[in-house]
């Protein structure tokens, strides 16, 4: 959890680094007893939010409202102890702090060398404002009576009586709201602004350590948190998040001084081992979803008993997605290959400014709600997308719209050429995600009927039968060939309002959309060129999947945060929310249970993984390797296993094994691949203008060609 600890004695030349442990479901070593607390928590608590709480700015210690639960009060219970009189002759009673506020629970170990420079630094306060403003100090409780004499002084007989003497010091401490919110309080409370905010874990241990310059860089002075399965830190200056570390299957910890070059000098080598111990802890706890190895190797476990349901055609998803929107809450996480502001999510077009994209995210943001989106940023020579009229149409909406594009190109250091983000993600307050093959974006939309036309209202009803019907790669010249065969063609009248306004009627095959920021202009004439339907599948999935798919996000999304943005105050890092598993009946239809793994493909440029993960990859493989009875691949392309042309993928390999082995076995056993005629590019077959698409209907054919040709050679 972040916690502020804050300690302007400390010099420049170190970086101050606070980390906080935080779990959902905490064990009896880090957190107090339920059993110690006979008090019943209150039914109604106001808990911060995590996602404004992290875009505070002016959070200052006095501030009760930015570290505590209003109306809630603290507890505090010392009644055991460690005597540890090697290692600490001056102060070797090691006391054991349980502390509850509302349904936050946690433990701290100290020391009474610990409590009483709390009590010094208490009472120099109110001595400085008792000069500075007497009258304001009169009002002012005095600091608490604390017992001077030291632990080494106090016999065994009397150490029951010192426990309470403590308690009852630090009790009233933290009863009064001015001592409470003190930053010398909060520090030895280990308490910041981001301590109880529930939906990121219930809290652990917090505190400030040195950071070694170099590595990774932070500002100047920071302080960190670890939460549920994150470790954070943030600005002594500002409270600012300035940094996230994840939990994932490479986290390692160590106190070894070999390794760490400190020595133990300071009091604080004695901590490094309770806080290893801590975050171990918590590794092999709720963090353990994280950094052991998954099915299919994926940095997300398999997650059961999941609610989810999947699409067909952009209808239903959009509609859904447009509904998901308008009821989020919190946050809204979209990444994208291509958005389009201006998409029109339910049709027809009755309201077009009601399900509008960019006016659904702008009246979420005047609400409140965080909205966040990644953007391919794409190479202007070869693609039409345009991202930068994208975002800075996004960014004019509303302050609550914080848009960035990855990766760089050519000015980057890791110049990023041949790859591209193509995921296609929605998620709402960490709970709901959308996820499949629907950018949100023009040129999308569709439902069964698959419409070639779109006149409105004004539908003409043709009589004549178009004499030109595709049926093989022959028939494609019928497109080259006069326009007018469009009133040829056969198509059932619907009546009524547009489905596909200015650049959403489009046809690639024989203009790609261009002009993304004349939206509401046709791109080709409608009354002469149909336009092209748009098949592809999307997934809504609640819970744990989409938290899943949320953790992705927030990595991305703080990856290039750090790359592009990092002074940036206004771009907050972003922090994963503590696991939930829940079904919302009311808000969805049609959900279905079932086992969900999220899968992804990622590497160093685009998640910042020294280790890349090809997750989506190994479980085509074993898909494959353990059909029982048919697979069916529904794509636009089907590129693999052609090492010439440096595509090294085996998918066509292991097709290839497994028919062989229903062969040789006499299984009943097929194999369906169902492609569309030609890729998706502009240009006329025959000519130089088509020359991406030849391309890559080559390496199709030549895919397809080569499992064929290894089948018929088995016999």
């Amino acid at each position: 959890k972040k916690n502020e600890v804050v300690n302007d004695e400390k010099p420049d030349v170190q970086k101050n680094l606070v980390i906080a442990l935080s779990s959902s479901s905490l064990s009896s070593e880090s957190s107090a007893s339920d059993e110690d607390f006979n008090q019943n928590n209150q039914d109604e608590i106001d808990y911060a939010d995590v996602t404004k709480s992290i875009l505070t700015s002016n959070s200052q210690p006095g501030q009760s409202w930015n570290y505590f639960l209003p109306g809630v009060p603290v507890r505090i219970i010392i009644n055991e102890f460690l005597f540890q009189p090697l290692s600490h002759r001056m102060n070797p009673n090691l006391y054991i702090i349980k502390v509850q506020h509302g349904e936050f629970k946690w433990l701290l170990r100290r020391r009474y060398n610990h409590f009483r420079a709390l009590h010094t630094h208490l009472e120099l306060s109110y001595a400085a404002l008792l000069v500075q403003h007497p009258n304001l100090a009169s009002r002012r409780e005095k600091v608490p009576k604390f017992p001077h004499r030291p632990d080494i002084l106090i016999s065994s007989n009397k150490k029951e009586k010192r426990m309470k003497k403590l308690q009852r010091f630090l009790q009233k401490v933290v009863d009064d709201d001015k001592l409470r919110c003190d930053r010398h309080t909060l520090d030895f409370l280990e308490v910041c602004h981001l301590s109880f905010i529930k939906d990121i874990g219930m809290k652990s241990r917090e505190g400030e350590v040195f950071k070694k310059a170099g590595g990774h860089t932070f500002s100047k002075s920071l302080i960190g948190r670890m939460k549920l399965n994150t470790i954070w830190n943030k600005s002594k200056e500002n409270h600012k998040v300035r940094d996230v570390m994840l939990f994932d299957k490479n986290f390692t910890v160590t106190c070894d001084k070999d390794r760490t070059g400190i020595g133990h000098g300071l009091l604080i080598s004695n901590n490094s081992s309770e806080w290893m111990n801590e975050i171990v802890q918590k590794m092999g706890g709720v963090g353990s979803d994280w950094i052991r190895n998954h099915h299919n190797d994926s940095f997300a476990p398999l997650r059961r008993n999941s609610w989810g349901k999947w699409f067909i055609d952009g209808s239903d998803y959009f509609k859904e997605v447009a509904d998901a929107i308008s009821k989020a809450k919190e946050e809204i996480y979209i990444a994208d290959w291509w958005l389009s502001p201006e998409l029109i999510l339910k049709r027809p077009i009755t309201h077009p400014e009601k399900w509008r994209l960019d006016m659904l995210l702008k009246e979420r943001a005047s609400k409140g709600v965080q909205i966040y989106i990644l953007l391919y940023k794409e190479i202007e020579m070869t693609l039409p997308i345009n991202s930068l009229y994208t975002k800075k149409t996004l960014l004019s909406l509303h302050e609550n719209i914080k848009v960035l594009r990855h990766p760089d190109h050519i000015s980057a250091g890791n110049a990023t050429l041949f790859w591209a983000h193509h995921e296609k993600i929605v998620c709402i307050d960490q709970k709901i995600c959308f996820l499949g093959g629907l950018d949100l974006c023009f040129g999308r939309w569709d439902d069964s009927f698959h419409r070639i036309t779109d006149f409105g209202s004004a539908t003409p009803s043709f009589k004549r039968k178009n004499d030109n019907v595709i049926r093989n790669s022959s028939d494609l010249n019928c497109f080259t060939q006069s326009y007018n065969s469009m009133q040829q063609i056969a198509v059932t009248n619907f009546a009524g309002a547009k489905n596909f306004i200015g650049k959403d009627y489009s046809n690639p095959y024989v203009k790609d959309i261009t002009e993304v920021d004349k939206p509401f202009t046709d791109s080709i004439n409608r009354n002469l060129i149909p336009r092209m339907p748009w098949h592809d599948i999307g997934a809504l999935f609640i819970g744990s999947p989409a938290q899943d798919v949320a953790r992705h996000f927030i990595q991305r999304w703080n990856l290039t945060k750090h790359e592009k943005a990092k002074e940036d105050l206004s771009i907050p890092f972003l922090l994963p929310k503590s696991l939930i598993s829940e079904k919302d009946p009311e808000r969805f239809s049609d959900l279905i249970n079932c086992d969900v793994q999220i899968l992804r493909s990622c590497s160093l440029w685009s998640t910042g993984d020294r280790v890349e993960e090809c997750s989506i990859y190994t479980a085509y493989l074993e898909l494959i390797k353990n059909s029982k009875y048919y697979i069916y691949i529904e794509n636009q392309f089907f590129i693999s296993s052609l090492p010439e042309d440096n595509v090294f993928n085996k998918i066509a390999d292991v097709l290839v094994e497994r028919i062989l082995y229903a062969y040789y076995n006499k299984e009943v056993f097929r194999v369906y691949i169902l492609m569309p005629l030609l890729p998706c590019f502009p240009g006329e077959i025959g000519t130089s203008s088509a020359t991406s698409m030849l391309y890559v209907e080559s390496w199709n054919l030549k895919s397809c060609n080569k499992v064929i040709n290894r089948l018929k050679a088995a016999g």
